[in-house]
């Protein structure tokens, strides 16, 4: 990303907003290409299953999100029944959330594979929902980082940065009818 500094971080812009209030509209996925959406969570359930490898239970959340376009089936998998039940109640229907990951189709029904997800509700996730006011911003990232990590460490540095010098003087800005920096 080329970020190697709080100012590189200060000016490393989104590319796009999307709202956190209303689902995505979404057109029709390409199979095996990443996707972003915005979706209303419309079912949560814990299937347990026995891990083939280990022999051992664990747990399955699948969870259905209805967009302004397909729904989409995403599975998360947990070792342990408390996390998966954590994991299910994080993702209630009737909750609003971004989820990330490829785009598959399994049968008729749209999945969204490996997935990764943020709810705009949640308590504890550093500050995230606090800091959206209706408006995530979405950054180029990389397959192993998601848009809202950067944003909550572009939120813990302005907390830090004091104030910013305008890289302008005045009287230039003022010469050619220029905006400061804050404005």
């Amino acid at each position: 990303l080329g970020i190697e500094t709080v100012e590189d971080l200060l000016f490393y812009f989104p590319r796009r907003y999307v709202k956190t209030t209303e689902v995505s509209d979404v057109a029709e996925p390409v199979e095996g290409e990443a996707i972003s959406v915005v979706g209303e969570v419309t079912a949560s359930e814990i299937k347990p299953f026995r891990d083939r490898r280990t022999h051992r239970m664990s747990y399955r959340v699948e969870v259905r999100i209805t967009t302004n376009g397909p729904d989409f089936s995403l599975s998360f998998f947990s070792p342990y029944d408390s996390q998966a039940e954590k994991e299910a109640r994080r993702m209630a229907p009737g909750k609003l959330g971004m989820f990330v990951g490829k785009a598959k189709r399994f049968g008729t029904t749209w999945q969204i594979a490996q997935p990764h997800s943020v709810m705009f509700d949640e308590e504890g996730d550093g500050g995230l929902a606090a800091s959206v006011k209706g408006l995530l911003p979405i950054y180029r990232v990389t397959s192993k980082l998601y848009s809202w990590d950067v944003q909550k460490v572009v939120q813990s540095a302005l907390e830090l940065v004091q104030e910013v010098p305008d890289p302008l003087p005045e009287a230039v800005r003022r010469e050619h009818g220029l905006l400061d920096r804050a404005t």
